[in-house]
This record gives C-alpha cells, structure tokens and sequence, in this order.
C-alpha cells in the first residue's frame, strides 16, 4: 500500500485529541482512540487477508514485526517510571504502578485495566502513568487474533468448497474478495452488537472482542478501497468536518477562561456532563466519519488542498506511537509529584516535553530498531528483567524505604495491610451480646467503616458493644431495636424510615457522620519528605465537601459530627498529618489506623456518650 499523508495528518489530530483529554481540556478526545482502531483496521487488515489467501502468510513473522513495532518503547517507558516512581511514590501507589508495569510489558494493560479500575473516568486515574496502555492491549490482542480467524475461516472455506465440489462435480467457487468481504461483515456486525447491546459486559471499554467493529472497519475500507474511492470535493471536506466535530464536540460547552485551573477529573472537569451525545453513539459516529474519510482520499478536498500541505501535523501523526507512550506518563507524573493545577506555563512546559522526548524515541527507537530475533530476544530480556523488578517491589507491597507516616517498613511489609485494618470492621456485623454493655451500632458505607474504626480507637471502646451494618434493610430491625446510640453515613433525610420505627425508644440518639476529603494525592505532599516542614503541610479544602457537610449539619443539628472541621487549619485548609506524624488519610478519602487514632483524639466522646454510661478518663 502506498504511504498516504492524510494518514499521517488524521493519525496527528488524533493524538492531539488524546492528548487535551488526558490534559482535562477536551472531554470528547477519548475519541481520538476510536479513529486509531480504525487507521489500524485499514494499515492491518488488508496486508493480512491478502497474504493468508495466497498462502504465503507467516503468522509468527507477523507477531514478531508487531511486538518489535510496540515492545522497545514499552520496555523503556516502563522502566523510566519504576525509576521515577522509586523516589516519588508511597508505597501503595508505588505498588499499583508495579501491577501496571508487568501487565504493560506482557502487553495485556487493557486486562489490568479491566480488573482494577473498571471506571476509566475515575480521578484517581490521572495520578497512574500506565493507565492509558489498556489501549496498546488492545490492539495487541487485535493483532493476535485477527490472522487466527482469517486463517481458520480460509481453511474451512477450502474443505466446504472442495468437499462440495468432489461430490457434486461442479465448479462451485466463491471468489477470495467476496469471502474476505462477508467473513469482516459478519465480524464487525457480531461485535457492534456485543458493544451496543446494553447489560453484557461492564468492561466493554477495554476488551478487543466490543472493538472489532472499529478495526474492522477500517480493513473494509481497506479491502474495497479501489471500489469505494470517489471524487467529490464537497463531500470529501465535509466529512472531514463532521469527523472533527465529531471529536471535538466538548468544544461546545467548554470554558475557555477555565484553562490554567485546576483539573482533577480526566475529561474536563469545567466542561457539563453529559455530553451532546451519548458515549455509544459518538463511538459509531467517529468510525463512521473515519471510515468514509479514509475512503475520500480526495486531493481535490479542501482539506487536503490547506491542511495536508502542512507537514507539522503530518509529522506530529508520524510521531503519535511515541507522544501516546510519554504523554500520560510525563502529565501523570507531574500531578502525582508536583501539582493538580495545569497553568499556561505547566501547558507550555509539558507539550515541549512531550515533543522533545517522543522525538528522541521516535529517531532512536522506532526507526531504528528493525524486527530482527536479536532485537527481539534483547527487548525480551529487558521487559523480563524490568516485570521481575516490578513483580519483587509489588510482592514487598511497594515498600522501598521506611515511611513511618504510614507504618510501612522495609523489614515487615504486608500488601493489603491498610485494606485489612480497614475491613476488619465487616467482621462486626453480628448481633450484640447480653452483657449489661451499651450497644453503638454503626450503618452505612466505607466512610462509617471509618467512623468505626474511629470508636474502635477510642477509649470507649472496652465499655460498649459494638456492631456494624453496611447496607441496612430492614431485616436488621431488631439488632436496630437493641441499639443505645446509633451512627449513621449521610443526611437525615436519607434515611430509612424503618430505622426511626424500631428504635429502642425515644432518648436512642442516631447521629449523623459527614463526608470528608484530604485532597486529591498524598504524592504531591510525599514529594516532600526530605523538607523539615514536611510534617506541616496542608491542602486546600474541598468546597464542594464543606456544602455538603454544611447541608447535612442542618438537618442533623447536634447530632452530626463534622469530621472535616475536626481537621481543618484555618478557614480553607486541612490538615495531611496527626500530631503524631501520621497521614490522616493515605488515599485522601479513608482513615487507616493512624487516621483513626487522631479523629479518636479529637472527637469529643464524652459528651457524644454520657448518657449510655459512665465515662472513664
């Protein structure tokens, strides 16, 4: 196939796309994926059927071009991150990163993806430098299995035809071009239904089997090309425009002045939810509008006539294997690191980054390395040697140095240490005793787990009975009954009227607990740790939380405990460490013992329980 520019231009903007949307400035530009599948489809596919057909197609020769064309700059990434993330990160997210690095490297990140995190727009997202490679997974996966299908299906073909015509004597045959054609029809109809039909996987984000339909596509272009290409100067440019509105479309509710603030959400936290269209459909549109525009290589088109003459955008498409790797990293790393605020100079300082750093691999790496067994046992023993690193530092739960903020050390470090102090409340979920004890019941989700370990952390402790309920229904009515104080996660009018029905009666006191935030990231504060006003940091408080909080305390009145006032330094500030050097919270969402011990200090429990028994000092 002959090099095509337009290629190289679309392939550009799609990047660039990519790029704004993991920058929170275009929340559409998720879509520049969409139109990569496609691209790929049409490079891929035809190359691939043509050869199988004629039977001098070697699958092992064409794995081996692929992994050499995406391995070496994973390989390199990869270890730059174990590298940066050794100094940078506490041990659970340096933890998570080992977990991405090995799937990563065994080109499987779209299943690591998958497992993890199956909310792709979740904040905590922004701050892994991996979490945009559950795409170089797919495509992976694509690249596996495509030829497999082609060849099985070309197979079967022979000995249908074959057998058919033994018996019958006949000339029965259908020619290559129109099998290929109905085997990717019935391909891409089998997974646009899988992707469209609602309710059959939740992780349709990340799996290769709902994006056959894109890539093939693109190949369906690609095997009819000859066929389809027509000239029309007129439709070929607005094609192109509706592709690019298609990918732009945030661009219509997007605050301009906004640009320079901070972004904690990917996908543009100043644009509205939800978009113009639903996700779905934006998906079929863009794979739509890049198909036909592949088709309209027109170079009368007025597209090509202004904007293919530039080579910058031509070149920055030649590039987008590399800007794709280093993007997500180098912004990741720096929210991690240094800030959430994105400035205009952030901006201009990370683009020349980007750029400087996916030309140097572009010229270095993917041009240079050529799909040889010796470039590819090397790169082998280098992605094996930087996955056992990783799997080593993963097994020791992330733990590199001593951070006794979190009472994570080298010589005794347990993965899931936090998870399991935290889900030691589950265990509370029984009955009280008969012992003469008061009983405290606490309900709700994760943020009364923590207002359990809080009470368990207390010196109140060994005078109650305590017990825990995650979702309350009514089938509790009775341990609801024998409570003397209860907690309860969220505003008084959330909850559930058979609550106030049993209880044991009117002087039972139920409580509200508040809602809380320490921030975004601990990374940003954890960079610091050589700093002697280390221990004195804090972060900006979360307005939306304080409204919250502001609401509920209405409702509750009294009965309310407001953890984030307990927390707070000042009028707009809140406080990263206990006293006794402690992260309150290391997610900045959820206490850990070190959490609770300081919220079990400062909570004024004697007054909260002097009416159920005799407080002990």
């Amino acid at each position: 196939m002959e090099h095509r520019k337009d290629l190289d231009v679309l392939k550009g903007f799609a990047i660039l796309a990519v790029v704004f949307y993991h920058l929170g400035i275009l929340k559409s530009g998720y879509l520049g994926v969409d139109l990569f599948l496609v691209i790929n489809g049409f490079l891929i596919i035809p190359s691939v059927c043509r050869h199988i057909v004629n039977g001098d197609f070697s699958y092992w020769q064409f794995i081996k071009k692929r992994v050499i064309r995406i391995l070496p700059l994973i390989v390199i990434a990869t270890f730059c991150c174990m590298a940066w993330g050794f100094y940078s990160m506490l041990p659970d997210d340096y933890e998570n990163l080992s977990e991405y690095v090995i799937a990563s490297n065994v080109l499987s990140g779209n299943i690591m993806s998958a497992i993890s995190s199956s909310n792709y727009w979740a904040a905590f997202n922004e701050y892994k430098p991996l979490m945009h490679m559950w795409y170089v997974g797919v495509i992976f996966e694509f690249y596996v299995t495509f030829p497999l299908i082609i060849m099985l299906a070309n197979r079967c073909k022979r000995l249908i035809t074959n057998g058919f015509n033994n018996r019958t004597g006949g000339g029965y045959f259908v020619d290559n071009q129109s099998f290929i054609n109905i085997l990717l029809i019935v391909l891409f109809a089998v997974s646009l239904s899988l992707y469209l039909i609602p309710g059959v996987s939740g992780h349709k984000f990340y799996h290769v089997q709902f994006r056959y339909f894109e890539f093939v596509a693109g190949g369906l272009v690609g095997m009819n090309i000859k066929k389809l290409r027509f000239k029309n100067a007129i439709v070929s440019t607005l094609t192109y425009i509706l592709l690019v509105l298609t990918i732009c479309i945030s661009l219509f509710t997007f605050d301009v002045h906004s640009i320079g603030g901070v972004q904690t959400v990917i996908g543009a936290t100043n644009t509205p939810r939800p978009l113009l269209l639903p996700n779905n459909v934006l998906v079929v549109l863009t794979v739509v509008f890049s198909s036909l525009v592949i088709v309209q290589n027109n170079e009368d088109s007025l597209v090509n006539r202004f904007l293919f003459k530039d080579n910058t955008l031509a070149f920055v498409g030649k590039m987008s294997f590399s800007i794709f790797v280093w993007h997500q990293i180098l912004i990741a790393f720096y929210r991690y690191s240094f800030s959430s605020e994105i400035t205009i100079i952030t901006l201009l300082i990370y683009f020349a980054a980007v750029l400087a750093l996916s030309y140097v691999t572009y010229k270095l790496v993917e041009q240079r390395i050529k799909p040889t067994n010796k470039a590819l046992i090397g790169f082998i023993i280098g992605d094996v040697v930087v996955s056992v690193a990783a799997g080593l530092i993963y097994l020791n739960a992330g733990v590199v140095r001593d951070v006794p903020e979190i009472d994570a050390y080298v010589n005794n470090a347990q993965r899931g240490m936090h998870i399991a102090y935290c889900d030691r409340i589950y265990s509370y979920d029984k009955d009280f005793p008969s012992n003469g004890k008061p009983n405290v019941l606490v309900i709700g989700n994760s943020f009364s787990r923590d207002m359990s370990n809080v009470i368990l952390e207390s010196k109140i402790k060994d005078s109650i009975n305590f017990s825990y309920i995650y979702k309350p229904n009514p089938s509790y009515s009775e341990r609801i009954a024998q409570a003397d104080k209860i907690f309860i996660f969220g505003s008084k009018s959330s909850v559930p009227e058979y609550l106030w029905e049993n209880l044991k009666n009117e002087n039972v006191e139920v409580w509200g607990i508040s809602t809380k935030s320490f921030g975004i990231s601990n990374g940003a504060i954890y960079w610091n740790h050589n700093k002697p006003w280390y221990f004195d940091q804090t972060v900006p408080v979360n307005e939306t939380v304080l409204e919250i909080n502001r609401n509920w305390k209405q409702e509750w009145g009294e009965y309310f405990i407001d953890m984030m006032q307990l927390a707070m330094v000042g009028e707009d500030q809140v406080r990263v460490f206990s006293p006794e050097h402690k992260f309150i919270s290391p997610d900045c969402e959820h206490l850990v013992r070190g959490g609770a011990q300081y919220y079990a200090s400062v909570i004024d429990f004697e007054s909260i329980f002097d009416d159920i028994l005799i407080f002990k000092k």
